[in-house]
């Protein structure tokens, strides 16, 4: 009834699985929906600075057509003057049809009176040239009059009221996107913080079922030691039984054999004693039978003590292996979230705290609002390239509902060495490749190219300044596996040190060259997620060789 019970609290786990299953679903929705909510609130800040920077110019060209005209009727001998207000005239047209894609696109609320302005100005443009004309043709009192009147002044005054419209608006509108971003965080925060509370829970429960578990296959190995005892006391039993039936009839026939000689000397009772012996001589026939038909009995009994025994000693050893195989699994299972939540708790850390470190400064400081602006976008940046690992190695731990299919290991070798064709002709160096005829494993294409692409790329990263780069790519397959060696002569590795380190996240054995220390990490977990294995050989100095061990069967 205990095992019963402790498979029914194991089953249990199930549901408990699948909540945290849908909650990492979830984790990975919020953290798409936060990418684009800070590419969208990254645009608006974007589109709402051209704008106020378009808007301030207008005021500006305004004041270049004004000087350009003033200058030349000064000094007319100098075209170039009037050749400011050509340009101004120009780049305002430009500013305005930028401003109205923009303003529509945002849904300006202020459209006619924007219409209005522009128009303005573009009366106001066709009077600057009206003037020209005036002083082209000398008609410098007419010049004077029409100048007097001052239109520009006018136009000012409309332009500071349509520049405190469209600020007021834009900084509507780079609220709006703040909030959204904000609150797409807190709910991000949230669904972290219920992963961490479930997913710790459910490993206690699993290692108590486990311990469970081994209980029940100890008990089990007891229970057979003590089948084979209690068979080998009734095997003893058995035989003292046989000894003793077999002196009784050793005694009856020596009995037998005496009343035979009294026969032959007494013959006046040979008539009784031959009837005598023939009923003595039945009851040990009868009692013979009896007791080979105990000894079949005995047989057929040993026989299926024999069997149950067997059964008994393979279903031990198969949950033995399964509860090998469970523990395994536990393990594995605890070391990815070790490094889960090394992820979330060091990685993601570091440029959320720069993010509301710099926000803090942008809303305090005015002066360097650009630079702080940039270092906000390199953080962003920095925290979307974690959040993409993060979705990359989730990818690879929901892989068991993939179906694998035979591909050529060769077709994917050489589309990786053409991507790295141009950058290994351009230091010279020179691939060796044998694949021995092997012709395809199961496995997935993606992964395929990922895992050489890292291979060889680490190769070109890591090589020797001081000798030509060479590769040496070769192949062999036995009945159960395909094993593929990758070798290069660049620095090594120092495996005395790192070996522990070699395979996980985010670590690096050599800074001259840039990387984020996520390759051999992915090789690796990819490799084992399909069923394959990964050696690596390196001396510091000669170079490294990676060994890619491939099943046959899928």
């Amino acid at each position: 009834m205990r095992s019963v019970g402790s498979t029914f609290r194991f089953r249990n786990l199930y549901p408990v699985a699948g909540i945290t299953t849908l909650l990492l679903m979830a984790s990975i929705y919020l953290s798409y929906r936060n990418s684009q909510s800070i590419q969208l609130s990254r645009e608006m800040h974007d589109e709402a600075r051209e704008i106020a920077v378009s808007t301030n110019n207008i005021i500006r060209y305004l004041h270049l057509a004004d000087i350009g005209l003033r200058g030349y009727a000064l000094v007319k001998e100098n075209p170039q003057i009037r050749n400011a207000s050509d340009t101004a005239k120009l780049e305002i047209t430009e500013t305005f049809q930028l401003l109205d894609q923009s303003l529509s696109a945002q849904s300006f609320p202020e459209m006619q009176s924007y219409i209005d302005f522009k128009n303005a100005v573009g009366d106001y443009f066709s009077f600057v040239d009206s003037m020209f004309v005036l002083i082209d043709s000398d008609r410098v009192d007419e010049f004077v009059k029409r100048l007097a009147e001052d239109p520009g002044y006018p136009l000012y005054e409309r332009y500071l009221v349509f520049a405190s419209s469209v600020n007021t608006f834009e900084d509507a509108v780079i609220d709006n996107a703040d909030r959204d971003y904000h609150q797409a965080l807190r709910y991000s925060y949230l669904i972290q913080v219920a992963i961490f509370l479930l997913a710790v829970p459910l490993l206690f429960f699993g290692a108590y079922q486990a311990n469970e578990i081994f209980n029940v296959s100890e008990r089990l190995r007891k229970s057979e030691t003590d089948r084979r005892k209690l068979l080998a006391v009734q095997n003893v039993e058995l035989e003292k039984m046989v000894y003793e039936r077999t002196k009784e009839i050793q005694a009856q026939n020596e009995e037998i054999q005496a009343q035979n000689e009294e026969i032959t000397l007494h013959n006046e009772q040979l008539e009784l004693q031959r009837r005598e012996i023939e009923t003595k001589h039945n009851e040990l026939l009868l009692k013979n039978a009896d007791l080979n038909r105990a000894s079949s009995i005995i047989q057929k009994q040993k026989e299926i003590i024999e069997h149950s025994n067997k059964q008994l000693y393979a279903e031990v050893e198969r949950q033995t292996v399964d509860l090998r195989h469970a523990n395994t699994e536990l393990i594995e299972h605890n070391n990815r979230l070790k490094q889960f939540s090394y992820i979330v708790s060091h990685n993601l850390r570091a440029p959320v705290a720069r993010l509301l470190g710099l926000a803090s400064l942008l809303l305090k400081s005015k002066d360097d609002q650009a630079k702080i602006l940039g270092l906000i976008n390199t953080s962003v940046h920095d925290l979307d390239q974690i959040i993409k690992d993060i979705n990359l190695i989730l990818e690879i731990d929901n892989l068991n509902t993939q179906t694998l299919a035979p591909i050529s290991i060769a077709e994917y070798m050489n589309r990786v060495l053409d991507s790295i064709k141009p950058e290994l002709e351009s230091i010279g160096g020179n691939v060796e490749v044998n694949l021995n005829s092997v012709s395809s494993v199961p496995f997935l294409g993606p992964y395929m190219e990922s895992i050489l692409y890292n291979l060889l790329s680490n190769a070109l990263k890591y090589r020797d300044p001081a000798r030509k780069l060479v590769i040496k790519i070769s192949a062999t397959e036995s009945k159960d596996q395909v094993s593929l060696s990758i070798s290069d002569n660049g620095l090594g590795i120092d495996l005395n040190r790192f070996e522990q380190d070699l395979f996980k996240l985010y670590k690096r054995f050599h800074t001259h060259v840039e990387g984020k220390g996520l390759g051999l990490y992915l090789v690796k977990t990819q490799l084992q997620a399909l069923g394959g294995r990964l050696d690596v050989n390196s001396q510091v100095g000669e170079g490294t060789t990676f060994y890619i061990h491939f099943k046959r069967a899928n």
